[in-house]
């Protein structure tokens, strides 16, 4: 008996020590710290907002009921083989689907913020879903929403005119994702 399990014990401890930490899912979130995890001896890209914390609400100025502006957006750990950064805002609790507030590509991989009224030189503002090239505010019509801010670093940077959607231009970055970050927040009308 005591064979048995001396056998089992050093059968469990060899698959704990042969188990590979689990890859990093396409839209991991990131702690509200800030702090980029660590998978494989491998530090991701992050991206964070002085404006709000990950998986919190929103402030008011932030939405329609506000001022309506973007977050700032602040980015590291940018892969070093990065051509360009693209950014996409979507909230996939709209009742006709998912409604995008913001798409931008062509940001510099050296950019470390992305802000609205200051656009890194050579960044493309693209289409929302109300039919305008800029940042569309959360407004959500009734219940919570969920605003998703992600980043992908590419190794190329996009040929894509400005009308350009959110369907056309996740098709445009298919197989050039080196990474991405993401960074939620919430927001639900008073």
């Amino acid at each position: 008996m005591k064979k048995i399990l001396l056998i089992l014990a050093i059968l469990a401890l060899a698959g704990c020590a042969t188990s590979a930490p689990k890859a990093k899912t396409f839209y991991q979130s990131y702690e509200a710290t800030g702090t980029p995890p660590m998978i494989a001896n491998k530090i991701y890209m992050n991206i964070i907002s002085p404006d709000f914390i990950n998986g919190d609400f929103l402030p008011a100025d932030l939405s329609c009921q506000g001022e309506g502006r973007a977050p700032l957006l602040q980015i590291a750990n940018v892969p070093t083989s990065t051509a360009s950064l693209a950014l996409v805002v979507d909230d996939p609790d709209a009742p006709a689907g998912v409604f995008t507030h913001w798409l931008v590509w062509n940001i510099s991989a050296a950019a470390k913020t992305i802000d609205a009224k200051n656009l890194p030189s050579g960044a493309v503002v693209g289409a929302n879903s109300g039919g305008t090239n800029k940042y569309f505010p959360p407004c959500p019509p009734s219940g919570v929403h969920h605003y998703y801010y992600r980043l992908y670093a590419l190794d190329e940077k996009l040929k894509l005119p400005a009308k350009t959607n959110m369907k056309n231009l996740l098709k445009a970055m298919t197989g050039h994702i080196l990474d991405e970050a993401v960074l939620m927040g919430k927001y639900q009308k008073k």
